[in-house]
């Protein structure tokens, strides 16, 4: 996990999972709110988007999903993200 840290690589797909979590929890709340999220919400939403971000990334070091480049994914990494 150390190595993948010094690539570049893995900043660029940390990042770009951490926009989708960000953006996949503001739809659902758009969704849940049909686009007027009252302001009680936007509290709640600023509150725990931080946790949910720390706990997406940890089961994704968790079950080793940044080993590898997605364009060489395996079966092993399928069976992974199953988990």
């Amino acid at each position: 996990m150390m190595l993948d840290m010094q690539r570049r690589n893995f900043w660029i797909m940390l990042l770009g999972d951490i926009l989708l979590v960000l953006l996949s929890y503001y739809s659902a709340y758009y969704l849940r709110f049909e686009g007027n999220i009252p302001s009680a919400a936007v509290t709640n939403f600023a509150r725990t988007i931080w946790w949910i971000i720390a706990v997406k990334l940890l089961c994704f070091v968790f079950f080793d999903l940044y080993k590898g480049m997605w364009r060489y994914t395996s079966i092993y990494d399928l069976v992974n993200l199953v988990k």
